[in-house]
């Protein structure tokens, strides 16, 4: 996730949210730790809010913030000031960061989080808005109620699965 985007998503937050969460700091990168959830977990249950950020291998980039702790759970849980995000653009083809969209919580249903050693997930009713793989190598997105979100995953293939490129998890915080 680039400044730009971080610096959109912040903005996003604090104007909705009414609090602003002026520090950041990486908790995960797929290019500097290993690729497993059940790894990854460990290192991100204390934090609040989170925003995870994918590239996908076809330049796609997306990802969700979400203001409760992730923890591993049979059932869905989270806060409704969950969203999720997009770049409308493939940074491949063509090699923006302005084109930002979000879609905040529909206010529809609880289905915000979900988490198990084997999937993420953000957004579960009538599609998975964002699913991550447990080997954090792919995943899936659909448009979902919970979020009214389209495919997050782009135009550039009919498929709603996508391979991972890379994968960072961000959290927002009061404190340095």
């Amino acid at each position: 996730v680039t400044p730009p985007i971080m610096a959109g998503l912040r903005q996003y937050h604090a104007e909705h949210n009414r609090n602003d969460f002026p520090h950041f700091s990486l908790k995960f990168s797929s290019a500097q730790e290993s690729n497993s959830l059940s790894q990854v977990l460990p290192m991100i249950e204390e934090s609040k809010y989170t925003i995870i950020g994918v590239e996908t291998t076809l330049g796609d980039v997306f990802g969700a913030f979400c203001s409760s702790p992730w923890k591993t759970n049979p059932e869905w849980f989270g806060s409704r000031n969950a969203f999720l995000w997009r770049l409308t653009k493939s940074r491949v083809r063509e090699a923006t960061e302005d084109c930002l969209e979000i879609y905040p919580h529909t206010g529809t249903d609880d289905l915000i989080q979900y988490c198990t050693e084997q999937t993420l997930a953000v957004g579960g009713s009538h599609g998975i808005g964002l699913m991550i793989d447990g080997d954090m190598m792919g995943g899936e997105s659909n448009s979902c109620s919970s979020f009214g979100n389209p495919r997050l995953c782009g135009e550039s293939t009919s498929s709603s699965e996508f391979d991972v490129a890379t994968i960072e998890v961000w959290e927002f915080s009061q404190r340095v």
